[in-house]
């Protein structure tokens, strides 16, 4: 059986506990703080923890700072996601190269939008403020080695979740960041951004994991100071970074991205017995097509009862993060991964 896992996690850390002027603990429940934070500081000042406020930090915990939805992926329902996938493909495959029509429903969150708007036509070339799309941010590829073979896009059509995401989101999205390579330049697309945090966090989440697979025991590596390993991780990321940057005096939020990998860590493995693979990149044919799907889990793990777990780490600025994991409900990306996992061939190398 495989069971897939997302994990999502706020870069943020608990504030310290609001003590007001008399002395006494404050105790409005709206305090971005977390429940420990709380119960310490009535240990520091020698006061009664108050029940319902704790209670109402430890409901809020489960959603503010980390949490997670899983489910068994079943054998029919990854066929159905690869048959999806199958018809998905063949439509971009016949995308010509005349511009395609934009899909209101998805103008609300994507990036595009302005543009499209002012200019439903789509004349790209005449839009100001577009750059050729940057990869420094992801796996992309021109080609893949694989056991017995190379691909690459000049002579296969190679796609990932995230290409077919875009495609089925709005056709024109797709066409303008992925066939032609481009993205709006944001007033901010030289400094740290979200995307950079989560880029952190997930670099932080990968030396852990990286970390516990060397490991005899996943339940006694857990007991170990994590946030000394994942700061490894995210401060070797954030030197690679800067070199991409022009701002020297940035807030790189070290602190704030270490604390959410082990959050996010500690959660995703907290029923595993072992580490099997991490960030480890698989491609497969979909089936009944010439299309290849390269996929890259975060982690793939093994259960206490013998089943395997693909884990898909996504981070937030959101406190409620329930609600954000409701988008990924159904998500086809995780069974594409199982697909991957099950009859993919691994990739030696990528260029």
């Amino acid at each position: 059986m495989i069971i897939g896992k997302y994990v999502f996690g706020r870069v943020a850390i608990p504030k310290p506990f609001t003590v007001l002027k008399s002395g006494k603990l404050s105790t409005n429940k709206n305090q971005d703080t977390s429940a420990g934070v709380y119960h310490q500081a009535c240990v520091d000042h020698d006061v009664p923890v108050d029940e319902e406020l704790y209670t109402h930090l430890i409901a809020r915990d489960r959603r503010a700072w980390s949490g997670e939805v899983d489910w068994i992926m079943h054998p029919d329902e990854i066929a159905f996601a690869c048959a999806e996938a199958a018809n998905v493909s063949r439509r971009m495959r016949a995308e010509g190269t005349s511009m395609p029509p934009r899909s209101v429903s998805s103008c609300r969150l994507c990036d595009w939008s302005r543009y499209c708007k002012t200019d439903p036509q789509g004349n790209h070339a005449s839009w100001f403020g577009v750059r050729p799309r940057g990869n420094e941010y992801s796996g992309a590829a021109s080609s893949y080695k694989l056991s017995d073979r190379t691909i690459d896009k000049d002579s296969s059509f190679i796609l990932s979740p995230s290409q077919m995401r875009g495609y089925m989101a709005c056709p024109r999205k797709w066409y303008l960041s992925y066939k032609l390579g481009l993205e709006p330049a944001k007033s901010e697309w030289r400094k740290v951004s979200a995307r950079t945090y989560g880029t952190l966090v997930h670099e932080g989440c990968a030396i852990l994991g990286e970390a516990a697979m060397k490991a005899t025991d996943l339940h006694t590596f857990r007991r170990n100071n994590l946030e000394t390993i994942a700061r490894i991780g995210v401060e070797a990321k954030v030197n690679e970074l800067k070199q991409l940057l022009t701002d020297e005096d940035q807030d790189w939020r070290i602190p704030e991205c270490t604390a959410t990998a082990v959050r996010m860590f500690e959660l995703a493995t907290e029923s595993l017995e072992s580490v099997l693979e991490v960030e480890m990149r698989r491609a497969f044919v979909i089936p009944g097509t010439r299309s290849w799907v390269t996929c890259q889990p975060d982690l793939i793990g093994r259960d206490y009862e013998g089943d395997d777990v693909i884990i898909d780490y996504k981070t937030s600025s959101s406190q409620h993060l329930d609600t954000v994991a409701d988008d990924y409900l159904n998500h086809p990306a995780m069974f594409l991964y199982a697909q991957a996992w099950l009859n993919g061939q691994l990739v030696k190398g990528a260029k």
